[in-house]
């Protein structure tokens, strides 16, 4: 549960976030002129580089002005800040957000045959310029990704189906509660289970079964343990 420490951090820039977005209209609406039909891929390339640069900061430059090792949750709540802000700015921009979550093809193969010619070089080379690339492009790839995910999401999630409500509905508790049946079921199943990927796999599976069944059958049906494990106003039934 490490990223619920980068959540927090998050958490509270986002008040300042959005005062910031308020303020910056003028900038949006000369971001889009400049760039027309391109804007959301070069939101794509300034994110990928931002995230890079950020996490080298952190590494290279904070720790060593006030004196600390490296940590990797801090490592992560520098890199991950860019994809939180753009996430901000998607929620204040529905414009932007509809062109989200339309498919960017040719960006997203670019992104994965950089990605793969970078992870080659990264075998063969070695070098700061080749590490930040390789973050730069990682992030590329992570976008471009999450754009396809965006839309696969609007196109087939968006039915509201009693199905996928039901597990929209069942996430937050198995999200909560996922960490102790998974432990408890690879140790249990280790004795039994030599290859890892069957264990995680059947690990995982039985723990989704359990978790979705006790909301179901359990947590959906008592306004207490709707709050305390899903989130759930007790007040309302």
């Amino acid at each position: 549960l490490w990223f619920l420490f980068p959540l927090l951090a998050y958490a509270l820039v986002t008040p300042s976030a959005h005062k910031v977005m308020e303020n910056a209209e003028t900038i949006t609406a000369s971001w889009r002129r400049l760039f027309g039909a391109y804007t959301i891929y070069a939101a794509f390339v300034v994110i990928a580089i931002c995230a890079a640069s950020l996490r080298v900061f952190y590494t290279q430059i904070f720790c060593k002005l006030v004196d600390i090792e490296p940590g990797f949750i801090g490592r992560e709540t520098f890199y991950h800040l860019p994809f939180f802000l753009f996430g901000i700015v998607l929620y204040r921009y529905q414009n932007l957000l509809d062109d989200f979550q339309s498919p960017k093809w040719a960006a997203l193969l670019a992104s994965l045959l950089l990605l793969g010619g970078m992870e080659y070089i990264a075998t063969v080379q070695d070098g700061a310029a080749v590490k930040f690339g390789l973050l730069a492009v990682r992030s590329l790839a992570a976008m471009t990704l999450s754009n396809l995910l965006f839309f696969l999401a609007k196109r087939y999630l968006a039915s509201g189906s009693p199905f996928f409500r039901f597990m929209f509905d069942a996430s937050y508790s198995v999200y909560m509660l996922h960490y102790l049946f998974i432990y408890v079921f690879a140790v249990f199943m280790a004795q039994y289970v030599s290859n890892n990927y069957v264990l995680a796999l059947c690990a995982g599976t039985l723990t989704l079964l359990v978790t979705v069944a006790l909301h179901k059958q359990v947590i959906s049906r008592n306004r207490y343990l709707a709050l305390l494990v899903n989130g759930k106003p007790w007040w309302k039934e």
